[in-house]
């Protein structure tokens, strides 16, 4: 397993980890989206495990790879269909999104002397409330950390009245984010027996979408 530490879009000054199971996804994804060689370049080189700095390459943004030895426990996944969910963006601005079906993979993990609860998500179906027309639906644009993987068919509209226009938008994060540390296994399966996701988990989980501007 990869962890992989980058620059948090989200929270300034602050380091956002992401365990994956192949962290060359990731690079394939920013590859593909990334405008930026030199920010490219960068990733190619961390995901060697060179140090960037060495190769004459600034380290703004560029990402932390390290392999970790993380023994996964109990598993389980939770789905919700037809729902609407509220998210916040950094500055606490409120947004409403609908999704078709949410398929969230909550994991808990021994790393090292650490116990944490791991999550992961794909949302199928997915748009926005329009915030500037009453009634109507608009696309979703992922504003947060580069470590969701958008689906959008060329045919899907802006701007509908209707979610189901919606219905083959899918985003997928490409990792694992920690949701939560314990400190004994005791809290741990006391967390496993609750069997649900808060809210708050839930916002926590898929924050990477509203992100700093959603």
């Amino acid at each position: 397993m990869h962890k992989v530490q980058i620059t948090d879009r989200t929270k300034l000054n602050k380091i956002a980890a992401y365990y994956m199971e192949d962290a060359a996804k990731l690079y394939e994804h920013w590859r593909d989206t990334e405008e930026n060689e030199e920010r490219i370049e960068r990733m190619r080189y961390a995901l060697r495990g060179e140090k960037v700095a060495d190769l004459g390459l600034t380290c703004e943004e560029a990402p932390l790879v390290t392999e970790v030895e993380l023994k996964i426990g109990a598993k389980q996944d939770f789905s919700m269909e037809r729902s609407w969910l509220v998210l916040h963006n950094t500055k606490g601005h409120e947004g409403r999104y609908y999704v078709a079906s949410l398929l969230a993979k909550v994991r808990w993990a021994v790393c090292g002397d650490r116990f944490l609860k791991l999550g992961s998500f794909v949302a199928n179906g997915i748009c926005k409330e329009n915030m500037y027309a009453e009634g109507g639906f608009e696309q979703v644009t992922c504003c947060g950390n580069p470590v969701l993987d958008h689906y959008s068919s060329s045919i899907v509209p802006l701007v509908s009245e209707f979610e189901d226009d919606f219905s083959r938008e899918k985003i997928t994060m490409l990792g694992y984010k920690v949701l939560g540390e314990f400190s004994t296994m005791d809290e741990v399966n006391a967390d496993i027996a609750k069997q649900r996701l808060t809210d708050d988990e839930v916002e926590q989980l898929l924050h990477d979408i509203p992100g700093e501007l959603g």
